[in-house]
């Protein structure tokens, strides 16, 4: 599930140990700079896999909320959904495509193949980091239990 940042921790702890060696033979500030920067990326992306982790999709009568970790995350009001599906599109999405979607997937080496499909009323914003805020009329995502969600949606949208 959090191979990519389980990848770059490794990553960045083999870089730490080599650089850190060889920088601080040239300027023992500048590595010890490095070292701290280094270790708050390797608590970043550790909070980053507890908050993927700990925090699920969240449907109620009203809205869909969608956070995937710190990354990304997306309030819909049911109200703006105009309908859900089963995806049966590409694995992968051109570049144009990417500009309108928002994918709540959970970034892997090998990434899956969607399991819904959600078309909107209206492009809807959501929030990467930093703030950055962009706009989606069509989202993507893969949940745990696949029927229950797509019943349970079914079942809100039908009551509006």
């Amino acid at each position: 599930m959090n191979a990519v940042y389980i990848m770059l921790i490794h990553a960045i702890a083999i870089e730490s140990i080599g650089l850190h060696y060889w920088l601080h033979s040239w300027n023992a500030i500048a590595a010890y700079i490095l070292l701290i920067a280094n270790i708050y990326g390797v608590l970043y992306f550790l909070a980053e896999i507890n908050a993927t982790r700990l925090t699920p999709f969240v449907l109620t009568d009203s809205h869909l909320l969608l956070q995937s970790g710190f990354s990304k995350s997306m309030y819909l009001p049911l109200e703006n959904v105009k309908e859900i599906m089963y995806y049966v599109g590409p694995e992968k999405f051109s570049r144009q495509e990417m500009n309108d979607l928002y994918d709540a997937r959970v970034p892997d080496l090998m990434q899956e193949k969607p399991m819904f499909d959600i078309l909107l009323k209206d492009p809807q914003v959501y929030e990467l980091m930093y703030g950055l805020k962009r706009k989606a009329s069509r989202i993507v995502l893969n949940v745990d239990e696949p029927e229950r969600f797509y019943q349970e949606v079914l079942n809100r949208l039908n009551q509006k």
